[in-house]
């Protein structure tokens, strides 16, 4: 979002403005033991039961940010899963490291991911902050990622696979197929992708066929092994859209909020907190897109308000990128009521409260994440806060090996 432009063709009312005066908190990082100023938050804690907060990728502020909110969140309401933008295969391994401490289990599965557009340094060093988190909270208290996207990598995917195959006998009329997948993960440990998708695809449709013999081989491991191979083949269908940014968001968010769905059915109750991409955050249809949250948020849907959504917005940050190699590049994506009020009332961190009962909604529009053009709906048909950052570094690109 070009901030120069808009400043120059956008006048804040005296309704939004003195209204985003009054509900407004500085947000504090220093003290990283205890979450604080976040006490505007505490209306909405009861009555929800899934809280999102959403970045634009590689800043470094947003990794510091996370950790606050999983401790206020921790503390407020003992929520006990973390949402995270990976896939099913990656959570099971960040929860053994989770659990055990052991950096090796870090790097195996970051290796893949080293060249990713969302992936850096700091996400890596986080987990090693939440590691000793969790050690000081009680063990039946302590924090599980829950990866709710599709297979982006084959060979943490099959690597999983593997990880959970039993010991004993394999029926012999599934064997071939399972001893088939240690043959797939080497060909991808050597970099060759040729056979993955047809393997994953031929035990799909074994699955279905043998569901008796996959049963007694697997028991209760069935259903996470049916989830990655089927969001294998999902991955793969997703990245025909690649080229088509409205499709390619539509079917991904739809996988998401699918796998979300069904991983949710399986665990005990309790709240969720997640840290994703921006627009995954969304809880209204935007570019044509039905994000995950709106996906949340829909008549249909069990958590039917009963979302709350945190954008971040940020002024004179920046980002890192890849493309032949990583670099930065100065960066703005701040509404531009935000960024006048935010002048007048000065502060780094910001944090602004958009649904409580006085809120002008009429005045304060939705700003297209693409374009930063403003769009015909109301922000608070899309998120209920917004925090707005001002001068944070890049994050450093992920050297782990």
């Amino acid at each position: 979002m070009c901030k120069d432009n808009q400043e120059s063709k956008y006048k804040i009312s005296d309704n939004i403005l003195n209204y985003l005066s009054q509900n407004y908190e500085h947000l504090s990082l220093s003290n990283q033991e205890n979450s604080n100023s976040l006490s505007m938050l505490e209306s909405d804690l009861n009555k929800n039961q899934i809280f999102l907060t959403g970045e634009v990728h590689n800043i470094k502020i947003n990794s510091k940010l996370k950790m606050n909110f999983i401790k206020y969140f921790k503390q407020k309401l003992n929520f006990k899963y973390l949402l995270c933008e990976y896939s099913y295969s990656m959570s099971y391994f960040l929860n053994q490291y989770l659990r055990s401490g052991n950096d090796k289990i870090l790097k195996e599965i970051y290796e893949p991911l080293s060249d990713s557009l969302g992936t850096n340094q700091d996400i890596y060093d986080h987990w090693k902050f939440l590691y000793k988190y969790n050690l000081t909270l009680n063990y039946n208290d302590r924090i599980q990622v829950i990866g709710v996207d599709i297979e982006h990598q084959p060979i943490n995917a099959y690597k999983f696979l593997i990880e959970i195959l039993p010991e004993h006998n394999i029926p012999k009329i599934i064997e071939s197929k399972i001893k088939n997948i240690r043959t797939i993960y080497k060909d991808l440990q050597n970099n060759n992708y040729t056979s993955y998708y047809n393997s994953a695809k031929e035990l799909q449709t074994d699955i279905r066929n043998n569901t008796s013999s996959y049963e007694e081989f697997l028991g209760s491991n069935l259903y996470s092994f049916k989830l990655v191979v089927n969001n294998i083949l999902n991955s793969v269908d997703a990245y025909k859209f690649e080229d088509n940014e409205a499709e390619w968001n539509n079917y991904r968010d739809q996988k998401i909020f699918e796998n979300f769905c069904l991983i949710e059915s399986q665990l005990p109750e309790g709240n969720f907190y997640g840290q994703l991409g921006a627009s995954h955050i969304f809880q209204s249809k935007d570019n044509d897109v039905m994000w995950f949250a709106a996906h949340l948020n829909s008549p249909t849907s069990k958590y039917t308000n009963k979302v709350i959504s945190i954008l971040f917005n940020y002024i004179d940050c920046e980002m890192g990128y890849r493309e032949e190699i990583y670099s930065t590049t100065p960066f703005n994506y701040v509404f531009p009521y935000l960024e006048t009020v935010n002048k007048t009332l000065g502060g780094k961190i910001n944090i602004y409260k958009l649904n409580s009962n006085d809120v002008p909604f009429s005045e304060m529009m939705m700003y297209d994440i693409y374009s930063g053009n403003e769009t015909d709906e109301s922000v608070v048909n899309f998120i209920q806060y917004i925090v707005v950052i001002k001068n944070s570094e890049a994050s450093k690109p992920l050297y782990v090996f």
